[in-house]
């Protein structure tokens, strides 16, 4: 029985010596700060009591009643992704009293406790001190100026956005979070944003510099734009189109009677002409949106529409003017100016209404005919 009570008698002995040893390494004390929003500041004056524990002064000579401590550096802990200064202010050896005051880069919320660890000169014998701010403190870090921080961007395609102020800063970088799907460039704070692939999620765009809060461009990658148009061809004739990409496919959506398109693994498009009419091609491709391919087949010997004149001058007053000759089917492709003159087609004669002063063109389309230009000059 003896022997039990002398083993738990140890047991305890040794508990409450590492308790002490705890206690002696690590002293906290705490404190209130107040916070200098125009200096962007939290300062606190800590009595000699404090001081002292902290082993930030310790007791003097005859001359001066308190002098410098061990503890001669201070950092915080607990504040993270935040660059924060401490610093330990001069001391007043007659009161024992000592300022410490913080600085952040970035902004630190109300309320929020700055945990202060002081140590000598070797980084050893830490003491902490729980600082809590009265207010929110301004981060010293300034902020970009930058015309747009949400961008769309077409697969393939790019979008422009500036920084005017904060690109003549030090170490200025803009960086994606993934170029699998965006990419960048920097000219001078003129950021080209490349949309590589769609994207499911916003991608970040990182614009950062020394003495700046870093900033995000929340960057969306939408499906790609394929443009084709429309093409003229000769009955009998062939053509190779460029434009779609590596494994897109095409199909007709109608007129097939008229033209034949085949598209290799490479997006090469090679259309036949096979009679005089207007034949259209659904191109699709992953990631893209679906185009359309017009081919508008002409005869071997086809010529400009036979209209009565290819040109009016008048004035904005002169009524309505009209070109006749139109074959059956005749189309206005290309409308003119609307603030110059309007233009419509009624059975074979081409109607123009003067508008307003200057100069414009119509171009008209019919199968079997080159597009034929008008051109129209108000004065």
């Amino acid at each position: 029985m003896k022997k039990l009570l002398s083993i738990l008698g140890a047991i305890v002995l040794t508990t409450t010596v590492s308790s002490a040893v705890v206690a002696c390494a690590t002293e906290s004390e705490s404190a209130d700060a107040y916070v200098d929003v125009a200096n962007k500041t939290a300062s606190v004056k800590l009595d000699s009591k404090k001081a002292e524990k902290l082993k930030l002064i310790v007791k003097g000579n005859n001359d001066e009643k308190w002098a410098a401590g061990d503890s001669t550096k201070a950092v915080s802990t607990n504040i993270k992704d935040n660059a924060v200064t401490v610093t330990i202010g001069a001391i007043d050896h007659a009161t024992g009293d000592v300022s410490i005051t913080v600085q952040a880069t970035k902004k630190i919320e109300n309320n929020k406790t700055v945990k202060i660890q002081f140590q000598d000169k070797d980084s050893k014998d830490t003491k902490t001190l729980d600082l809590k701010l009265n207010d929110a403190l301004p981060g010293t870090n300034k902020d970009f100026t930058i015309d747009q921080k949400s961008v769309t961007v077409a697969k393939d395609a790019t979008a422009t956005v500036n920084v005017t102020v904060g690109r003549n800063a030090p170490n200025f970088k803009v960086e994606s979070k993934d170029k699998t799907k965006v990419t960048v460039t920097n000219d001078g704070g003129v950021i080209t944003i490349i949309g590589v692939d769609v994207t499911d999620t916003p991608i970040n765009v990182t614009v950062s510099a020394d003495g700046y809060n870093t900033v995000n461009i929340a960057v969306t990658v939408e499906k790609g734009t394929m443009t084709f148009g429309s093409v003229t061809m000769k009955i009998r004739s062939a053509a190779g189109i460029i434009g779609a990409p590596a494994g897109a496919t095409i199909e007709v959506k109608d007129g097939g009677d008229f033209a034949k398109a085949v598209i290799d693994e490479n997006g090469m498009i090679t259309v036949t002409a096979k009679a005089a009419g207007i034949a259209h091609f659904t191109v699709k491709a992953t990631d893209y949106n679906d185009a359309v391919l017009t081919i508008n087949v002409i005869k071997a010997d086809a010529e400009d529409i036979p209209l009565s004149s290819s040109r009016i001058e008048v004035a904005a007053n002169a009524g309505v003017q009209s070109i006749t000759g139109l074959p059956t089917g005749t189309k206005i492709k290309a409308a003119p100016n609307k603030d110059v003159a309007t233009a419509e087609i009624e059975g074979a004669t081409l109607k123009i209404t003067p508008i307003g002063k200057g100069t414009t063109w119509i171009l008209v389309e019919a199968i079997g005919f080159y597009d034929t230009m008008i051109n129209v000059t108000i004065t």
